[in-house]
């Protein structure tokens, strides 16, 4: 359901056209989306670039294999479990730290 239900009209001229254009472009959101963001104090990123989203989906496999292994190694008590724990943490903040890179930042 939309729970936008406020028409806004805007006035702008060529120039200030083109950079919202760009702008939105740039971001990979439409020119409401972005001033929406703009409203809200979110400062819009850069859209990241595709290899972006295929590296994110790579280290999150990664992170999957890593807890399957995990747990096949600790039911043979084969594991380091502290040294395992620091490397998933550390694959799961380069996951939130891209992510973070590209996501709109609160004013």
């Amino acid at each position: 359901m939309r729970n936008k239900n406020i028409k806004l009209q805007l006035w702008i001229d060529e120039n200030e056209a083109q950079k919202l254009s760009a702008v939105s472009k740039k971001c990979n959101v439409t020119q409401s989306a972005l001033i929406r963001y703009l409203i809200n104090d979110f400062i819009p990123r850069e859209a990241p670039p595709p290899e972006y989203y295929d590296i994110i989906h790579e280290l999150r496999n990664i992170g999957n294999n890593m807890y399957q292994i995990y747990y096949r190694l600790e039911s043979m008590g084969l594991i380091d479990a502290p040294m395992y724990k620091e490397n998933a943490k550390h694959v799961t903040e380069v996951c939130d730290f891209l992510m973070s890179a590209f996501s709109p930042q609160k004013i």
